[in-house]
């Protein structure tokens, strides 16, 4: 009992002298439930590319998490032309869709306040998105990300590193706030985010899942809006 005792006493001390220093979050889906805007926007965008909806496993599994190029090389072959002007079409569409939107375009519930805990105790907040910059710039904006998001902290898709599920951009992310891996959480929504995150070795990954449906087995929590979020990381 006392060997046991001892043993426990240095496995709880190990766990103490963890120190969480970054909060890492994905974007779409993550930060904001822009699901049904952004499906509408790809159905509008292929509707005369490929004539039909993309269905729910394409969604799942080459949109959502993707970035714009993979996407629209997996829909129109990878010697697809102009793929430079298909992806400036795409995201006016999605950026349209949001300003219309009042009701969906919005922090999640809770966010705001997660955030500001977060900022007075001293957490970096970073993000790290398959978004494009035009985009990330009007989310900045719009959404006053600014007021928890140094500009410097934002990885976006440049084209530098594979998209998820590879971990690069986790990677890139953790190495651009000079921390390890094992001080960062992260954020994230979708399948190949969670494979990206858990493939860089963070020490946790949350999943956010709002309506329950999306298999997050490879998540250490699950949480559907982050109004409790503070108590993951006490």
């Amino acid at each position: 009992n006392l060997i046991d005792r001892i043993y426990n006493g240095v496995l709880d001390l190990n766990l103490k002298d963890i120190m969480i220093k970054a909060i890492i979050f994905d974007f779409n889906g993550t930060m904001i439930f822009d699901q049904e805007i952004l499906e509408k926007s790809w159905t509008l965008f292929l509707k005369n590319l490929i004539h039909r909806k993309p269905t729910d496993e394409e969604f799942s599994n080459y949109i959502h998490g993707r970035n714009i190029e993979e996407s629209i090389h997996y829909f129109l072959g990878d010697d697809v032309e102009n793929i430079n002007t298909l992806k400036l079409e795409k995201e006016k569409i999605y950026r349209d869709f949001c300003k219309a939107d009042k009701e969906n375009y919005k922090l999640v519930d809770g966010l705001p306040e997660f955030l500001d805990d977060l900022k007075m105790k001293n957490y970096v907040c970073a993000i790290a998105t398959a978004s494009g910059l035009d985009n990330i710039r009007f989310h900045y904006e719009n959404l006053k990300l600014y007021k928890w998001f140094d500009w410097n902290n934002i990885i976006y898709n440049d084209y530098s590193f594979k998209g998820k599920p590879s971990p690069e951009i986790y990677e890139k992310c953790i190495q651009n706030l000079n921390l390890k891996k094992d001080e960062c959480i992260v954020f994230e929504d979708s399948i190949s985010g969670i494979i990206a995150a858990k493939n860089a070795g963070v020490y946790k990954v949350v999943a956010i899942n709002k309506n329950k449906m999306l298999p997050c087995e490879k998540a250490d929590n699950i949480i559907s809006d982050y109004k409790n979020a503070i108590k993951i990381l006490e």
